[in-house]
């Protein structure tokens, strides 16, 4: 599986476990709504070197149920900021991340047992990379369609296992989508 950018992850990570949930739990109900801000920091190591990561995400999410799905599958709706300083130990040299979008599922299809697949919408400037110099080096923006296979587990929480994800439509540029883009190269590039 291609390897997903850090942001997600992170994003994805520190999201979810601090959203609270709401009152009402039943079919297509908020489950959760929350306003999060957030620091984090890592180390990546996936890359052949070790880089540190230290960031800052902030923004709005809504977990809304989604109907018939007796609380396993879970529609995000996510209004988000980030920003994040990429250091090489080694050398010193920076690069500096940010992005902000809006990420919305906007169905889920049950398709058996604990497995479904969601259609979500990707809006704004979700990841631009810039050099020590304050280059662009990388910039997605514009529109993105993805459907998205998830084991969501069975556990009557968000999130689960990505099976697989496809990119449907673009409107834009999304440079990190496509099929030769290299996210060890690009950050070689910048920090080496």
């Amino acid at each position: 599986m291609i390897r997903r950018l850090l942001f997600v992850l992170i994003l994805g990570g520190l999201v979810i476990p601090l959203s609270v949930p709401a009152q009402a739990n039943g079919p297509g109900s908020v489950y959760s709504r929350d306003h999060f801000d957030n620091p984090y920091s890592f180390k990546d190591d996936g890359c052949g070197f070790t880089f540190k990561v230290k960031g800052h995400a902030r923004g709005y999410e809504v977990i809304r149920n989604v109907v018939g799905s007796r609380g396993q599958a879970f529609l995000d709706d996510n209004h988000y900021r980030f920003h994040e300083v990429w250091t090489n130990p080694a050398n010193g040299r920076k690069a500096y991340v940010h992005g902000h979008a809006h990420f919305k599922e906007v169905s889920a299809q049950h398709v058996k047992g604990d497995l479904w697949r969601f259609l979500s919408v990707t809006t704004g400037r979700p990841f631009v990379v810039r050099n020590d110099r304050g280059q662009v080096v990388l910039a997605d923006s514009g529109r993105i369609v993805e459907q998205t296979l998830l084991d969501t587990q069975g556990d009557h929480r968000p999130g689960g296992e990505l099976i697989r994800s496809v990119v449907l439509q673009v409107q834009g540029s999304y440079p990190s989508h496509a099929k030769d883009f290299d996210f060890c190269a690009m950050a070689r590039e910048v920090l080496h």
